[in-house]
């Protein structure tokens, strides 16, 4: 299994959805830092299922991710595409 932990800070307050099977989830959008040295950023979307929706997330509050990196693949009008997700198993709040 593959797996990712990230640690950085909310982007943005995500909103709770669901999913064709009444599932609710959120997708978070993650901003961690490129290097120690500078201000950039990259931004990572994860996505948080069952419980986890339920959190409450604020911009800018910092958090550590660990979770699952889920790859899909799937066939449409002759091409085949790819698709990867990040999906937290775990998450911790910082202050």
């Amino acid at each position: 299994m593959a797996e990712f932990v990230l640690v950085g800070y909310v982007a943005e307050t995500p909103a709770v959805e669901t999913s064709k099977n009444n599932l609710k989830y959120v997708r978070l959008k993650i901003n961690c830092k490129k290097s120690n040295d500078d201000n950039e950023f990259d931004t990572y979307e994860v996505y948080a299922w069952r419980n986890f929706a339920e959190e409450i997330f604020e911009p800018n509050q910092c958090v550590s991710i660990r979770g699952r990196i889920q790859a899909n693949n799937y066939e449409k009008d002759g091409n085949c595409y790819y698709n990867t997700r990040l999906v937290a198993e775990r998450i911790d709040f910082y202050h």
